[in-house]
């Protein structure tokens, strides 16, 4: 999943995302939720290029806990 900066007040288009933070290092391991009420589980957050992000899809990270330790991710 690529993770985009969204411009945010008056600005947008171009200037916006120029202003806009985007992740950095130290971020790893976040999990990335999106916009619903309440919030849903889309990836793990786990590098960035210095003008976006990238995270795993939740599913791929789950199956891979059911794999890897025979357990479910709880929240």
């Amino acid at each position: 999943i690529e993770i985009l900066p969204q411009p945010w007040g008056p600005f947008g288009g171009t200037l916006g995302r120029m202003l806009t933070t985007v992740p950095t290092q130290g971020d790893s391991g976040g999990w990335v939720l999106t916009d619903d009420q309440p919030p849903y589980w889309a990836g793990l957050f786990f590098g960035e290029d210095g003008h976006r992000g990238f995270a795993i899809r939740a599913a791929w990270v789950h199956n891979w806990a059911i794999g890897a330790i025979g357990s479910n991710l709880v929240p």
